[in-house]
């Protein structure tokens, strides 16, 4: 039997829905991330046509190619009528196997239109992913005891996938347990946690003998642009800076985070390249002001 991807592919449709959507595989690059993305239009027109078959009536094929191009607007559209013409042109069953899966992109698509899939790789992590991205969503989890730390829902009823739910679950204990645990290191302040320090050398300062940091660069993100989608406006990112703000009655100082560049001169501007070590003379030059 000649096989419909011998003769022709959707390349419209699919340069058409991997850029963005439910065919980009933004959704599965989310739950494991992998440096080769493949786009799930791709895999899904590679599975489909790779199992349709290539009729010799001209009305036949241009038939089949208009299933395609439904079934290729959507990630389950035309789902029955595609399930069902697999069915025929395969009577004694239909089962795809990817020796090369890698996170498992062509089992996933196989998976999703309701048949059997096999994926193969050397690579252990990769072994990992098509677990995580195309075993574990298709199970059956319905009849699994309840995990001990879920919350009950308050809802009549919830219709929410068993697995959605219990990966919800595990998620927020994460969070509860290492909120509790990192307390001491990141505690609340103001109704809100840090999500970092600024580790950094200390010297006295000659006048006030305070000690102030060392930083060599005031920058924490850098401006850019970034275009705009499906006719939305560009963004622009003025970026993101601070600077060292010195108490010197309290002899204490502070970050002080802004939008955009660098408004002051760091504390550490310059280094002796035979020692490595910082010339006080010029970072007294560039000490906090008030300081």
């Amino acid at each position: 039997m000649t096989r419909m991807i011998e003769r022709w592919f959707p390349c419209a449709e699919v340069s058409a829905n991997s850029s963005a959507g439910w065919g980009s595989g933004t959704t599965e690059i989310g739950l494991f991330p992998w440096f080769a993305k493949r786009p799930v239009a791709q895999a899904k027109a590679a599975v489909v046509c790779s199992l349709l078959p290539w009729p010799e009536d001209q009305a036949e094929q241009q038939r089949l190619q208009e299933l395609v191009h439904k079934a290729m607007s959507g990630r389950y559209a035309a789902w029955q009528m595609l399930h069902d013409e697999i069915l025929k042109a395969n009577p004694e069953g239909a089962s795809v196997l990817d020796p090369f899966s890698g996170r498992g992109m062509i089992p996933l698509e196989a998976g999703r239109l309701g048949l059997e899939a096999h994926g193969v790789d050397y690579s252990p992590v990769a072994v990992l992913a098509s677990t995580l991205l195309t075993d574990f969503p298709l199970r059956d989890w319905s009849q699994e005891p309840s995990l001990p730390f879920a919350e009950e829902s308050d809802a009549l009823y919830d219709d929410r996938p068993r697995l959605h739910i219990d990966v919800r679950a595990t998620l927020d204990e994460v969070g509860r347990r290492w909120t509790a645990a990192m307390a001491d290191y990141y505690p609340e302040i103001n109704g809100k946690r840090p999500w970092g320090y600024l580790w950094a050398i200390a010297i006295p300062c000659q006048e006030c003998g305070n000690r102030f940091p060392l930083v060599g660069s005031y920058e924490l993100r850098r401006p850019s642009q970034k275009r705009g989608r499906k006719g939305a406006p560009p963004v622009m990112d003025p970026g993101q800076s601070f600077y060292v703000e010195a108490d010197p009655a309290a002899g204490t100082c502070a970050a002080v985070v802004h939008e955009g560049p660098p408004t002051r001169t760091p504390t550490l501007s310059f280094f002796e390249l035979a020692t490595d070590r910082v010339t006080v003379r010029e970072a007294e030059r560039a000490r906090p002001p008030g300081c």
